[in-house]
């Protein structure tokens, strides 16, 4: 019976232990959790889609004051035989978009969106500045479009870069430009699949820059599930 009894005090005492643990991870998750969102430098949005959505330019509100810095334009101009379809970008008085010429400068991963861009200028957008191009034809009798050029075509970078003003000072953003359905593009018409923007002013942005938020929560999700699996054990 003492030996029993032993046995049975020596279980609670674990199982108080693991209880403690439990609670003491938890907590250090949450408190991990509120100091990512409170010291995140980059804010990065995913633009969510209907399942049956072939394509789509939805304004752009970087930080969420209701008053959108883009928005795109789709255009088609051609005769009888053919022509060209474009995505035209808009952007609002306090914002400007990385140029080359008249389209925007299509930016490759890894690049740095800042107030001294190595190709480009920031430039106010204008009657036509378009983001992508692409050729259609109307006719069999007509030539061969012309192949897609600009952000998001293939053989040319995903992202575009933006800056906007908050109060007097410099926000950097880039959006990311793919199709909807990579398996099997229906169109062929790059859409915006994301975007992000440096909360800190004046500071440059990575395209693409990890979100450090997910990463603490991912990787403290593991950690809390590995000490639940070793309690049960």
């Amino acid at each position: 019976m003492r030996a029993r009894g032993r046995h049975h005090r020596h279980q609670m005492k674990l199982r108080i232990q693991i209880q403690d643990v439990r609670r003491a991870v938890w907590l250090s998750c949450l408190v991990l959790g509120f100091t990512a969102a409170a010291s995140a430098e980059v804010i990065r949005q995913t633009v969510i889609y209907p399942p049956d959505a072939s394509a789509g330019w939805p304004s752009i509100d970087f930080d969420g004051d209701a008053a959108p810095e883009l928005s795109f334009e789709f255009e088609g101009l051609g005769n009888e035989w053919g022509g060209v379809w474009f995505l035209n970008v808009h952007g609002s008085q306090s914002t400007e978009v990385l140029l080359e010429g008249g389209s925007v400068l299509p930016l490759q991963a890894e690049d740095t969106v800042s107030l001294t861009p190595v190709l480009g200028q920031w430039q106010a957008t204008w009657l036509r500045n378009y983001v992508w191009a692409m050729g259609f034809s109307s006719s069999p009798e007509g030539s061969p479009p012309s192949p897609g050029q600009g952000v998001g075509m293939p053989g040319y970078g995903d992202f575009m870069g933006v800056r906007f003003l908050g109060g007097s000072d410099w926000h950097y953003a880039w959006i990311r430009f793919g199709s909807l359905d990579p398996a099997t593009p229906p169109l062929g018409w790059p859409s915006v699949l994301e975007y992000a923007y440096e909360t800190f002013p004046n500071t440059p942005i990575v395209v693409p820059e990890p979100s450090a938020y997910a990463l603490i929560l991912s990787g403290c999700a593991l950690f809390c599930f590995y000490v639940r699996q070793k309690g049960m054990a």
